[in-house]
């Protein structure tokens, strides 16, 4: 999906305790400067990408609601996460509402 002319991607990762709240900066981090090398060549198949970042707590139920929001804001992906307890309940709730 997209919003606008951009590509909306989704992207979490812990940014609050309980979770890694440092590995969530850099999760965030690199995931804004990909996002940022893919536009300054002309974005994705000519579409500029947009990522909106939710913050999972490092908690599963936190993560699948980050999910919800993202889905409901049109991105058409999801991208990071740092605790394997949080993808893995992301990865059922992605498969559900078949975002890749």
């Amino acid at each position: 999906m997209s919003r606008g002319d951009a590509i909306v991607l989704g992207g979490v990762g812990p940014l609050t305790p309980p979770g890694i709240a440092w590995a969530g900066r850099e999760l965030l981090a690199g995931m804004e400067l990909a996002v940022q090398d893919v536009n300054a060549e002309g974005g994705s198949g000519g579409g500029r990408l947009e990522l909106v970042f939710e913050d999972t707590q490092g908690d599963p139920d936190a993560g699948v609601e980050a999910l919800r929001r993202l889905h409901a804001a049109g991105a058409c992906a999801l991208v990071g996460e740092f605790h394997s307890v949080v993808a893995n309940a992301l990865a059922e709730e992605a498969d559900r509402v078949a975002i890749p």
